[in-house]
């Protein structure tokens, strides 16, 4: 489903579903930092500090996976697609397997004589391993709950087990409701006390409970979060390119582009300036403008593509007119020093980056959100519109020669 810039409760949505990557990946950090790694405390922190459901965390979680997944190694994917399942039921389907596994190979040493030692082995593993499980839940109650889910698991696959040997062999054991019933409590009562020893073991090597890790990642996520936004401010992103510039450089001559180009870059930063920004950052051709208003930086735009005029008829020096497509978006930013000109990577930049490549030649894509900032929003009079990466769009374009010229009047 599409997001639409001027649906509330979708643009809501969206600022959520950021808000809980971002956390994500900051708690992930922090535990990186810390010699752990993201676990179901980090998730539970998360969600507090975000104020969304643990399983809303989840989700996102999972759909940080899929986007993410190139960048991450077979064990990290592994250990985050588990982290998306919730705890509860992954401990429980793990304790409820450990129980079948007990029963199975128990049944398999009483009845088969396969190994007796060998056998008697592989059930006092898997069984411990059912119990250390069940006992490392958050709640005394939990594990007691879980112990008994194991030893009933237990039981139920050796009278299965007995079941299906007896269909074949007349030598099938089984076991009477009171194991059944002792299964079941003494499962519940070592788990019960397998916690108390577990959390009594953990405070002396130093281990801490989950419930704690989580308060203090909050904590930290809390902190973190207040800084970054007493560092936020709103920005204004300009970007522009030369439509062609490539092939534009294989056929002129070389001293002519360098001339042009060179004037160009000094326009572009002439009207930036004129017009309350400067240049943010260039790449190739391209340039980034930054403005500290949404009517600077739509001025900005206007003069741009007005002044084209001008700057061919008087600086150009190779064999066709240059021509600009533009893209311009605004919103909050994370500004060290609240400085917009310090900001490295921001979602508005590449927002205004995509509307520029999707931006006809010799247009300005201008934001709807931007737009809804101006003082006089009427005057972005486009009828063509443009959706990119879930932001609407106006597409403003010079009328004609005339127009472009009075539009360089206004702007000067």
């Amino acid at each position: 489903m599409e997001l639409k810039q001027d649906d509330p409760v979708s643009s809501e949505t969206a600022l959520t579903n950021e808000r809980i990557r971002q956390m994500l990946e900051l708690a992930d950090r922090l535990r990186d930092e810390g010699g752990g790694v993201l676990d179901d405390a980090a998730v539970d922190a998360v969600a507090e500090a975000t104020g969304a459901p643990v399983e809303y965390v989840r989700i996102a979680l999972a759909t940080d996976n899929e986007e993410q997944a190139e960048k991450r190694s077979v064990l990290q994917r592994l250990r985050e697609v588990i982290l998306t399942i919730d705890s509860r039921l992954r401990r429980s389907v793990l304790v409820g397997s450990l129980g079948i596994g007990t029963g199975l190979f128990f049944y398999l040493g009483r009845a088969l004589s396969l190994g007796g030692d060998l056998a008697g082995s592989i059930v006092a593993l898997i069984l411990m391993g059912g119990l250390i499980t069940a006992s490392m839940s958050t709640a005394r109650s939990t594990s007691a709950v879980l112990g008994a889910v194991l030893g009933a698991t237990a039981y139920f696959m050796f009278q299965i087990s007995a079941v299906v040997h007896g269909l074949f062999s007349n030598n099938s054991l089984e076991m009477h409701w009171s194991i059944m019933i002792a299964a079941i409590f003494g499962g519940a009562v070592a788990a019960s006390a397998g916690h108390s020893l577990w959390r009594k073991i953990g405070r002396k090597l130093g281990i801490r409970d989950a419930a704690d890790e989580r308060r203090e990642l909050v904590e930290q996520l809390m902190e973190i979060q207040e800084k970054l936004q007493s560092e936020e401010r709103y920005a204004a992103f300009l970007s522009i390119d030369i439509v062609g510039s490539t092939q534009m450089k294989q056929d002129n001559d070389a001293l002519a582009i360098e001339f042009t180009f060179s004037e160009y870059h000094k326009f572009i930063e002439a009207v930036a300036n004129k017009h309350g920004g400067r240049i943010h950052s260039t790449a190739g051709d391209g340039v980034i403008c930054v403005f500290d208003s949404p009517d600077e930086g739509f001025d900005a735009g206007r003069a741009t593509l007005a002044g084209l005029f001008e700057f061919n008829a008087f600086r150009n020096k190779i064999a066709e007119p240059i021509t600009v497509r533009a893209g311009l978006h605004s919103g909050q930013v994370h500004a060290p020093g609240r400085d917009a000109g310090s900001v490295n990577f921001a979602h508005v930049i590449d927002i205004s980056a995509h509307l520029q490549k999707e931006a006809d030649p010799g247009t300005l894509a201008v934001s709807q959100s931007l737009i809804n900032d101006l003082q006089a929003p009427s005057q972005v009079d486009g009828t063509d519109t443009l959706h990119v990466s879930g932001v609407d769009a106006v597409i403003w374009r010079p009328r004609s020669a005339g127009g472009i010229i009075a539009g360089l009047s206004e702007g000067s």
